[in-house]
């Protein structure tokens, strides 16, 4: 790029700062470095955006609480929320699936990699499985019933 077309090149710090421009496509990128930087130039404007910050496992489950109530309700009796419960017959974290429920239904029947221990892939197969009529599978689905 040429001297002069860099310094025509304008910087805002936001897209919020961004002006409007009609027949011309935003395009929106994410990239590691957390700055974001718009650069607008004679024809294009690309927004560079930072990615999204991870949620942690509280949000996710005050989340599920408000989204999913049903599952919700199997964390707290299977687990009481707690990721690391193992129960008496080797299940394992906050919904308490067995290893071999989980490799059955949620790896090769629903398609979910094999960490057992994540807490979106229990939370997405719970719901895969209760899609499926396969609540009975946790022994605690009858504290939850008003959730059906």
């Amino acid at each position: 790029m040429g001297l002069a077309t860099a310094a025509s090149l304008l910087l805002w710090s936001t897209a919020a700062s961004a002006p409007r421009v009609e027949g011309i496509t935003k395009t929106e990128i994410e990239l590691p470095d957390p700055e974001a930087y718009i650069y607008a130039g004679p024809a294009v404007v690309v927004a560079v955006t930072a990615p999204p910050q991870k949620k942690t496992e509280k949000e996710i489950i005050a989340e599920l609480q408000k989204t999913d109530p049903l599952v919700y309700c199997l964390m707290e009796h299977e687990s009481t929320f707690n990721g690391n419960a193992i129960g008496a017959a080797g299940e394992i974290g906050w919904l308490q699936f067995l290893p071999t429920t989980y490799a059955g239904n949620c790896v090769k029947l629903y398609g979910f990699d094999e960490t057992i221990k994540d807490l979106q892939n229990q939370i997405g197969c719970a719901q895969a499985m209760i899609a499926d009529h396969q609540v009975t599978q946790w022994t605690t689905w009858i504290y939850c019933q008003k959730y059906l």
